[in-house]
């Protein structure tokens, strides 16, 4: 799990289908990124670190439970 990226996501009120709408990556893309199934292009990363205002290096990490 990426558990800094479901915090901010969780912080900003938004659910993971308006990020990933907001993002331009569909619904699945974005629950994998948050479940740590998927890298992710750069670009992606670009746009969540901007649209959460956070270093994308902090929202890529990945903390295995």
């Amino acid at each position: 799990m990426r558990q800094a990226l479901i915090n901010k996501r969780k912080e900003m009120k938004m659910t993971q289908k308006e990020t990933s709408e907001l993002i331009g990556v569909s619904l699945r893309m974005y629950q994998y990124l948050e479940q740590g199934k998927r890298e992710g292009k750069g670009w992606i990363w670009d746009r969540i670190s901007k649209t959460f205002a956070t270093d994308q290096s902090i929202l890529r990490q990945i903390v295995r439970k």
